[in-house]
């Protein structure tokens, strides 16, 4: 069984940070670290890492904001072969370490990905598809950061995380760095797992036009950086149209705000 380093980056935040250090303690599997990345101007989290650390193996570093820039700084500290990233408000199911690492006893894999839920049944994230192995086709739908896993080696061997994607980059690509990196890591001729089973938990988050924009930008961006054809990237701003008109007919005026945005930022980007 494979040691894991759990790299999280935080910044806002204090009760869901507690509750994802608590899932970690909860877990059946105790074979892990934690790196929590502070990106706070203030001091918050001093006494919640003190807290943690006096009972499991959990480590404070400081950085400036960035969430790709914060996971390379834990990346660079981290000291088990697997490494993991989740976010400072999800939090996992007790066996997921269990999981990951059953699942990468198979050496033919070098990480595993696997679905997310709200806490109540309901599955957030991206519209998950089926599927055994994530490729470059299905990587939009079988992978995001807090249900992925990797060997430490295959990411520091493609390039750690581009520091111009994701929330806090200083960029207009507001996502995509872990999709980026996924890609990556596919390109090197690196294998990885999906697991059609939820083994993480996410709040479904709040949607609109600003956020949609943001995130839709880092999606362009990315399927631009990684020479995908026209019909491809056709196909993928037609489906957050799709995702409009299925809100239109739910009603959700928030999910048309959001998707009209993404169709929007993919564009641009």
């Amino acid at each position: 069984m494979k040691k894991i380093s759990l790299i999280i980056a935080t910044k806002g935040r204090t009760t869901e940070l507690v509750r994802c250090l608590d899932s970690l303690l909860a877990q059946s599997y105790g074979a892990w670290e934690a790196i929590v990345v502070d990106q706070n101007e203030e001091n918050r989290l001093e006494d919640i890492v003190r807290r943690y650390s006096s009972v499991a193996d959990v480590r404070h570093l400081r950085t400036s904001p960035g969430l790709s820039r914060a996971r390379n700084a834990g990346l660079a500290v981290a000291r088990y072969p697997l490494v993991g990233f989740p976010d400072d408000d999800s939090w996992y199911d007790p066996a997921c370490l269990a999981r990951v690492s059953a699942a990468l006893e198979d050496e033919a894999f070098a990480g595993v990905t696997f679905e997310a839920q709200n806490g109540h049944g309901v599955r957030v994230g991206p519209a998950w598809l089926p599927a055994k192995e994530v490729s470059r086709r299905n990587v939009w739908r079988t992978a995001i950061s807090y249900t992925t896993f990797l060997t430490r080696e295959l990411v520091v061997r493609v390039g750690l995380f581009d520091e111009a994607l994701g929330l806090g980059s200083g960029t207009p690509w507001g996502s995509g760095e872990e999709t980026d990196l996924l890609l990556r890591c596919l390109a090197d001729g690196a294998r990885i797992r999906h697991l059609d089973e939820a083994l993480a938990f996410h709040p479904s988050g709040v949607r609109g036009w600003a956020k949609g924009y943001s995130y839709g930008r880092g999606m362009g961006r990315v399927l631009k950086k990684h020479h995908y054809s026209l019909p491809f990237r056709s196909w993928q701003i037609a489906r957050g149209g799709g995702g409009a008109m299925l809100s239109v007919i739910r009603r959700d005026w928030s999910g048309v705000s959001y998707y009209a945005g993404s169709v929007v930022g993919r564009i641009v980007g």
